[in-house]
């Protein structure tokens, strides 16, 4: 069987194969929404050769998986199901007391952004006003920058093809900054979100993550146990901030790596994501 490749590696491949087939989809000849396809899965024994490797957009993505939407309205009863509710989400919250867990969630929920591509954080990907680590856009208050290609650990989500930056607001903000007042000092690491217990002050990894994420969905005992841990997890997030958002189309699309910033004006974009992020802190006080 073979083996997904990951950081630097699947990034030089990856660009490869986009550069091969001009950037455009091989089905539709789309040129947006763009992602690097095996075409036999490496699931099934399939490589990480070139020759195996397809670019092609979301939507020929998803059919290419027996994902279709339109086949009877199955696929999109069955994510509606799946997206959590805030209400729900908030409560895990509300139950979770580790600083790391709470950043975390908070982290993937009010992003979006892949349990890899969360692992991959550094300490200089996070810009507050009151941080000697500004980014390079033009945001007035706080953000993080999520790296795409060159030496990352994890790979990034398929669909980004480029390094995104995503506003930051008051309640993540002072998740991580609760953070990192207790993260642990490790000389060998810059990365953002480290290890608490076994491998003291190492990267975390996705694994990690995920555990984290089931321990605290068992927090909330009104669910089956079963139904709790599959619900929370990095995808199940991911499909909460794709529907609870309520900002414009275009910038979603962008946070999600779906959109390139070339089409994005940031002042712009900060404001409406402000406007737009849902509470989930100040959701959990609710009566």
């Amino acid at each position: 069987m073979g083996e997904r490749i990951r950081g630097n590696e699947w990034f030089t491949v990856r660009e490869a194969v986009l550069n091969r087939d001009e950037r455009r989809c091989l089905n539709c000849r789309a040129t947006s929404n763009l992602v690097v396809h095996h075409i036999v899965p490496v699931c099934n024994r399939g490589t990480n050769r070139t020759s195996n490797l397809a670019t092609l957009c979301r939507d020929c993505h998803r059919s290419a998986h027996n994902h279709r939407s339109g086949s009877g309205g199955r696929t999109s009863r069955s994510r509606e199901r799946d997206v959590l509710s805030t209400d729900h989400v908030a409560t895990i919250l509300r139950l979770t007391t580790h600083p790391l867990s709470r950043a975390i969630l908070l982290t993937l929920a009010k992003t979006g952004i892949g349990v890899g591509e969360l692992c991959n954080l550094n300490l200089d990907d996070f810009g507050s006003n009151e941080e000697c680590t500004p980014l390079p856009v033009s945001f007035d208050g706080p953000g993080i920058r999520i790296r795409y290609g060159g030496d990352i650990p994890y790979n990034n989500r398929r669909e980004r093809n480029e390094t995104t930056y995503i506003p930051v607001d008051t309640e993540l903000e002072r998740a991580l900054k609760r953070w990192l007042a207790i993260r642990p000092d490790h000389p060998e690491t810059q990365a953002l979100f480290t290890k608490t217990r076994a491998g003291w002050g190492t990267r975390l990894e996705p694994s990690t993550v995920r555990h984290r994420l089931a321990k605290m969905a068992l927090a909330d005992d009104e669910r089956p146990t079963e139904m709790a841990v599959e619900g929370l997890t990095p995808v199940a997030l991911r499909y909460f901030f794709e529907e609870r958002f309520r900002g414009q189309p275009k910038y979603r699309g962008n946070i999600l790596g779906r959109i390139d910033a070339s089409a994005i004006d940031f002042s712009t974009f900060e404001e409406n994501y402000r406007e737009a992020i849902f509470d989930l802190v100040s959701y959990s006080r609710r009566p």
